[in-house]
């Protein structure tokens, strides 16, 4: 229990000694929809120190961009753009040793987590789903398009 807010990870530092093995942790505001065991396996035989679930997304920019020349002059111009990137889900497994990294008594997202690995040269991970398997109910808008699909994939 928090005496204050610790941040996405940081209550974890408070139960460090509660968990024994490899640990999933989630954000309270997202649902995954995946095999969980085949997350687990991708972590363990890649021996990871810490696997993000990450979701495909199709990031489309609603403007013409300009790329240009070293003297201004314009090289393309591409209208609306798209690309496929692999987001975040909030989703993470972590080997136990990480929970020692995290502190007891102040604010540490799980971003404070990744870089902490990526800066003593730990293991990270990504384990990609579809874009469909992954529900952000983080806001309002969110929250009821999640309702919506949340009902369609049972139904999968």
């Amino acid at each position: 229990e928090e005496n204050k807010p610790l941040g996405t990870i940081g209550a974890l530092g408070l139960a460090k000694n509660d968990f024994k093995k490899t640990v999933f942790v989630t954000n309270c505001d997202t649902l995954v929809y995946g095999n969980y065991s085949k997350m687990y396996d991708f972590h363990v035989e890649n021996n990871f120190d810490l696997t993000i679930v990450g979701a495909y997304k199709d990031e489309e920019l609603p403007y013409g961009v300009c790329e240009l020349n070293s003297n201004g002059e314009l090289k393309t111009f591409t209208e609306r753009p798209s690309r496929d990137i692999i987001i975040n889900t909030g989703m993470y497994i972590l080997n136990t040793d990480l929970l020692d990294n995290i502190p007891t008594d102040k604010k540490y997202d799980a971003t404070d987590l990744i870089k902490r690995c990526q800066d003593s040269n730990k293991k990270i991970g990504v384990f990609p789903i579809s874009k469909n398997r992954w529900l952000d109910t983080g806001e309002w808008s969110k929250y009821y398009d999640t309702l919506e699909r949340e009902q369609y994939l049972k139904i999968l």
